[in-house]
C-alpha cells in the first residue's frame, strides 16, 4: 500500500485551567463557577501523521472528526552551537528568583500545546526526528523510546498467526503446498517458512521477494501459477496487504478452480472487502484492528495535552477467516470496519 506524509489538525476539548493548575502544582478548587469554566479557552492540539498507509490515513481522518486539515510537518531544527565563553569573562549574580523546574509531565503538556506527532509503523532505529511529543504505532514494541507514548503489537506474532492459519486451514493437508511472497528475506515470516519446510509441514512451490529483481508480485504469481498444474497447489502466503492483493488478482486471472486461496499476515479493510468479493480466493488474514489503533493513538495524544503522561497500549493479534466474514456479511453486517470489530471482539 502507498505511504505518504500528512498531518491532521484537530481541536481537543481540554480545559486549560487543569493545565494551569498542574503547571503551578495547585489542587483543583471546587468553588470555581460554571460560568468561569465556560469562559476558559480550549487547547488546540496539532496531530501530525507521519508515513501512514493510505488506508490508515483515512481511518485517522474519520476518527478525528470534522476538524481535519492538512499542513506541513514540523521538522526538528538542530540547536545552534553555543558561543564559547572567554576565560576572562566574569559570571554575574542576580537577585531574581529562579523559575521553578517543571516536571516531565508539565514539559510534555507545554510541548503538546504546539503539536503531537502520530508516527506510523517506523522501521527499527528509523523514528523520524519530529519536534515535540509523539505517539508511535509500531509492530516492534521495543523501539518505543522512554517518555514516549505508543500503540504496539507484536509483528512476529502476526506472522506466526498467519502461518498457523495457513497450516490449519480446513482444506489443507500436510505438507501444505504453498507459494510465498515476502517483502524481504529478513523478517519473521520468511524464517517461519524455512522452519516449516525443514519440518516437513510445508512444500515450497516458489518464493518471491519484493524488490529483488523478480518483477511485480502479480506478474510473478501469474507465471508461477501457469507452471504449477491444477491440483498441485494449496495456498499462497502474502507477507503484507500489497502482496496479498497482487496474489489475489493473479488468482482471479488464472481462474484455476482448484481451491487455492491467499493467506495474509496483515489485516486491512481492503482485504476484508476482497473476502466479500470472493471468499474462495481471499482466505484469511492475521493482524490487529487498525481502527482501534487509530482511536488509541488519538486518546494518547489527548492524554499528553491534558496531563502530560505517557503510556503504551498493547493490541491483541488475531486471525480471521473469510467464512466468518461471509457469515457476518450475510447477517446484514456489510461494512468491513464493523466486520473486523465484531470478529476481533468475539
Amino acid at each position: 500500500m502507498k505511504r505518504g506524509t500528512w498531518i491532521a489538525i484537530i481541536s481537543v476539548a481540554v480545559l486549560s485551567v487543569l493545565v494551569a493548575m498542574s503547571l503551578m502544582q495547585m489542587s483543583p478548587n471546587p468553588a470555581i463557577s460554571d460560568k468561569m469554566n465556560q469562559s476558559i479557552a480550549k487547547i488546540n492540539v496539532r496531530y501530525a501523521m507521519v508515513n501512514a498507509s493510505e488506508e490508515f490515513r483515512k481511518i485517522i481522518e474519520e476518527a478525528a472528526g470534522s476538524n481535519f486539515e492538512q499542513t506541513e510537518i514540523p521538522e526538528k531544527t538542530p540547536a545552534p552551537t553555543p558561543e564559547p565563553i572567554d576565560d576572562d569573562v566574569q559570571a554575574t549574580s542576580s537577585d531574581a528568583t529562579p523559575e521553578p523546574e517543571l516536571t516531565r509531565e508539565q514539559k510534555n503538556m507545554e510541548a503538546a500545546k504546539q503539536g503531537v506527532s502520530l508516527i506510523y509503523m517506523p522501521r527499527t532505529g528509523d523514528i523520524p526526528e519530529i519536534s515535540g511529543p509523539a505517539v508511535i504505532l509500531t509492530d516492534k514494541p521495543h523501539i518505543i523510546p522512554d517518555n514516549t507514548s505508543g500503540v504496539a503489537f507484536d509483528g512476529d506474532a502476526v506472522a506466526a498467526a498467519a502461518w498457523e492459519m495457513l497450516y490449519s486451514y480446513p482444506s489443507h493437508c500436510s505438507p501444505v503446498r504453498a507459494l510465498s511472497l515476502f517483502a524481504s528475506d529478513n523478517g519473521a515470516g520468511y524464517m517461519i517458512q524455512q522452519e516449516m519446510t525443514a519440518e516437513g509441514k510445508l512444500q515450497d512451490k516458489g518464493t518471491y521477494f519484493h524488490g529483488a529483481g523478480m518483477g511485480t508480485p502479480e506478474k510473478w504469481t501469474e507465471k508461477a501459477l501457469e507452471e504449477i498444474p491444477v491440483g498441485l497447489l494449496d495456498t499462497i502466503y502474502a507477507e503484507n496487504a500489497e502482496l496479498a492483493v497482487a496474489a489475489y488478482e493473479a488468482l482471479r486471472t488464472a481462474d484455476r478452480n482448484d481451491s487455492v486461496e491467499v493467506i495474509c499476515a496483515e489485516l486491512t479493510e481492503e482485504l476484508v472487502s476482497l473476502m466479500i468479493e470472493d471468499h474462495w480466493l481471499m482466505g484469511a488474514c492475521a493482524g490487529v484492528n487498525m481502527n482501534e489503533a487509530a482511536e488509541d493513538m488519538l486518546k494518547l495524544a489527548e492524554q499528553l495535552a491534558a496531563t502530560g503522561k505517557t503510556s503504551v497500549i498493547n493490541l491483541e493479534v488475531c486471525a480471521i477467516c473469510s467464512e466468518d466474514v461471509m457469515e457476518l456479511y450475510r447477517s446484514g453486517v456489510t461494512e468491513p470496519a464493523e466486520i473486523i470489530k465484531q470478529l476481533l471482539n468475539r
